[in-house]
């Protein structure tokens, strides 16, 4: 039961145990994103005061074996914020003949083909050339497809 005025928050699925959480924001009541500061475990646990409340602006996350456990610093002292983290997760195991692959479409061919050149090599069979050829390539073309299409800069750092 909720009072007038209170906010409820619900989920419908448990998510998946991260490896890793890549970065997190804070999302304000008005839909403002700051971005959270990740700390290590070290820096978490040397925090003199890790109850201290007020505005979420940093995290550490320890992903244990089964369920992960995330710390945040301060404590949350406003409910209505939101946390929304980018993580990495692991891929889905094939363990039934109508499981689906857990990857883009993308990776298809780069799989299929990398896969067969794999067996065979196992087994013993031998590889028609062009086989191996379409494998690295295929290979080649997905990881082409997954990055990410942005400059990247380097700048001298100049020392007195």
């Amino acid at each position: 039961a909720a009072s007038e005025n209170n906010h409820v928050y619900t989920y419908t699925t448990k998510v998946q145990r991260p490896l890793e959480i890549i970065d997190g924001r804070r999302i304000s009541p008005d839909n403002i994103s700051t971005p959270l500061i990740p700390m290590s475990r070290n820096e978490y646990m040397a925090l003199s005061d890790k109850s201290s409340s007020g505005v979420v602006t940093q995290f550490y996350y320890d992903p244990q074996l089964t369920n992960g456990k995330l710390y945040v610093w301060p404590t949350c002292a406003d409910v209505q914020d939101t946390l929304e983290f980018t993580i990495k997760r692991p891929i889905q195991d094939f363990d039934a003949g109508s499981d689906d692959g857990d990857f883009p479409v993308e990776w298809t061919d780069a799989i299929t083909l990398n896969l067969a050149v794999r067996i065979g090599i196992k087994l013993g069979v031998p590889l028609a050339p062009e086989l191996k050829e379409l494998a690295v390539k295929s290979k080649f073309m997905a990881q082409s497809f997954d990055r990410e299409k942005t400059s990247t800069y380097f700048q001298v750092e100049t020392r007195q």
